[in-house]
């Protein structure tokens, strides 16, 4: 688990969204636990005699509670989709501005694919953080630790052995989040190197052909495609020794649980229908961090785009138009006048024009 400062900020401009994203996720995650104890009393009704009542109005109100959550889950998913959007929407338009400031100097600097790697691309990966990861953040710390007390109500041996795997999960994405942090960033290094690269090849694809460089521009191309695939393949295999670890975890609790409420229910300890009860919630304990261990992986990669977007915005404008707030009358007869301007370009030892004066 990991919370950015730069992107919690970006969350605040999607005020509203964000909350309404994390309370239909926790209110989908209590109608998944009423789904649950319902369908445990229909097993229970049906392994004791009180009848068919019982059983007939517990699927029911697991029926509505899965409707429920369906329906939640639709409201949760289109108001992470309303936040991100606010977000990025919000965030574009202030890159572009300081872009704009900046002038094309510091996009001839940094190349124009750089630029434009950060405002589209780098400005896309927020979504899973912003829309996805900082909601899940919040319902997985505050849905599993109630159903661990839920569960410590009926066993605490069972509710020990769910915390356990619990507290595995976030322990190893803690011991991994450095590393695979390190090959995020290197990920989008090298994603924004070859994005700004090709990007101003293909800009300037005549002038090469005709200063006949594109041969060398391919091989340059080919090298940085190169790095770019070392660093995915590398972040993926971070990604997926921390994807087994914690898989792992979940189920080996999932099953441990279910496995010791088993055996307390042969031993008297545990009324029958309660082992079912204790497989759904502890499969609704992991759940949250399921889906969170998703978001946990795409939101290193907004991560890395955020060191992007902030070097982007402090970067200072090295010309700045003190009149740009002033109402200016231009007289009629005015006209702009070039007396003796030259140009060379930067780290080059002679001028590329020079003397040219013209109204």
């Amino acid at each position: 688990m990991f919370v950015d400062p730069y992107l919690l900020s970006l969350a605040r401009l999607a005020g509203l969204r964000v909350l309404l994203t994390i309370a239909a996720g926790v209110a989908a995650a209590g109608a998944s636990v009423v789904a649950a104890f319902a369908l445990a009393a229909v097993v229970q009704g049906f392994l004791t005699t009180n009848g068919a009542a019982a059983p007939v109005a517990a699927l029911a109100i697991a029926a509505l509670a899965v409707m429920a959550r369906g329906a939640l889950l639709w409201l949760r998913d289109v108001s992470a989709v309303a936040a991100a959007n606010r977000v990025k929407s919000t965030l574009r338009a202030r890159l572009l501005r300081h872009a704009l400031e900046l002038g094309p100097a510091h996009r001839w600097r940094r190349g124009q694919g750089g630029v434009q790697a950060t405002l589209v691309d780098g400005v896309e990966h927020l979504q899973a953080w912003v829309g996805h990861y900082l909601p899940q953040l919040v319902t997985t710390l505050l849905v599993p630790a109630a159903l661990v007390v839920v569960l410590a109500t009926k066993d605490l041996g069972v509710a020990a052995v769910v915390a356990v795997g619990i507290a595995v999960v976030p322990t190893a994405q803690r011991l991994w989040s450095r590393l695979l942090g390190d090959r995020a960033d290197s990920h989008w290094g090298a994603y924004e190197g070859y994005a700004a690269r090709l990007a101003d090849t293909l800009r300037g694809i005549t002038t090469l052909v005709a200063l006949g460089a594109a041969n060398r521009q391919a091989v340059e191309l080919r090298t940085d495609a190169e790095e770019l695939r070392r660093a995915t393949s590398a972040s993926l295999s971070a990604s997926l020794a921390v994807s087994v670890v914690t898989t792992a975890a979940m189920g080996l609790g999932t099953a441990g649980a279910t496995l010791l409420a088993a055996w307390h229910a042969a031993g008297g300890t545990l009324a029958p229908g309660d082992v079912l009860l204790v497989l759904f919630l502890a499969v609704e304990c992991f759940r949250p961090l399921q889906e969170l261990q998703t978001y946990w992986h795409e939101g290193f990669y907004g991560q890395a785009a955020s060191r992007g977007i902030v070097a982007l915005l402090d970067t200072p404008a090295t010309v700045t138009d003190e009149h740009a707030d002033a109402s200016l009358r231009v007289p009629a007869e005015a006209a702009i006048e070039f007396r003796d301007v030259g140009y060379r370009y930067p780290g080059a030892t002679t001028a590329a024009v020079s003397g040219v004066s013209f109204r």
